[in-house]
């Protein structure tokens, strides 16, 4: 024998156990591809329809929540308007008492910025030395803005 077929022969034996094994394999893969679809088409609709479950339940609690507590505040509102207007004997008076609590509520709406302490802006510039941070205070995140 020669040794180039003794090479061949021990060469035969890996080469053909990876041929039946690569076969198997693919196999196997052929005979679960069908089931494979089926279970996905159902599985992934079923998931689906939870989570767009939950979502809306979510959201229908959080508007229930939102609408519970905007009546109940815009009510207690109305409630002392209407007793101030009940109240008071002549009705320029009322108007004029009305319009004075409205400009005082905007006032403090608008100065509740300057009370918390919050900046215009932060300037946030690339500088020459140390760096300076770029961080909004807390409480500050719709009100103060970043200069770049």
């Amino acid at each position: 024998m020669n040794p180039e077929e003794v090479q061949n022969k021990k060469s035969l034996l890996p080469k053909i156990s990876i041929i039946i094994l690569i076969a198997v394999i693919f196999c196997l893969w052929l005979a679960n591809l069908n089931n494979v679809f089926d279970a996905n088409s159902t599985s992934t609709d079923d998931t689906f329809k939870k989570i767009s479950a939950d979502i809306d339940e979510s959201l229908a609690k959080v508007n229930a929540k939102l609408n519970k507590t905007v009546s109940s505040t815009s009510n207690t509102f109305v409630d002392d308007l209407l007793e101030k207007a009940s109240s008071s004997t002549a009705t320029s008076t009322v108007k004029i008492e009305l319009k004075e609590e409205l400009k005082g509520l905007i006032k403090t709406a608008t100065t509740t910025n300057k009370k918390i302490g919050c900046p215009e802006y932060i300037n946030c510039m690339p500088t020459i030395g140390d760096a300076k941070p770029c961080v909004i205070p807390a409480g500050c995140e719709k009100i103060t803005k970043i200069a770049y």
